[in-house]
């Protein structure tokens, strides 16, 4: 097993707890667009062994998909 990875779930879980117990909708927004962001990175390291994508693209679209949710909360 990687240590790296089972890490990296245990965070997103732990933010995925506290998600579910803050009321503000901008904390959660902000929370979702880190597990994008996160989730974008897990991705792109399993698939950067066969292609190599283009990574800023990638967490730009995270960021702005996770904005946007953070602003239709509100």
């Amino acid at each position: 097993m990687d240590f790296k990875r089972i890490t990296s779930g245990f965070i997103v879980g732990l933010v995925l707890i506290v998600i579910l117990l803050i009321p503000y909708n901008i904390i959660t927004g902000l929370l979702f667009t880190l597990i994008a962001i996160v989730g974008m990175h897990e991705y792109l390291g399993a698939i950067s062994k066969v292609c190599k994508p283009v990574k800023w693209v990638a967490y730009l679209s995270c960021a702005a998909a996770g904005e946007a949710a953070a602003v239709y909360l509100n």
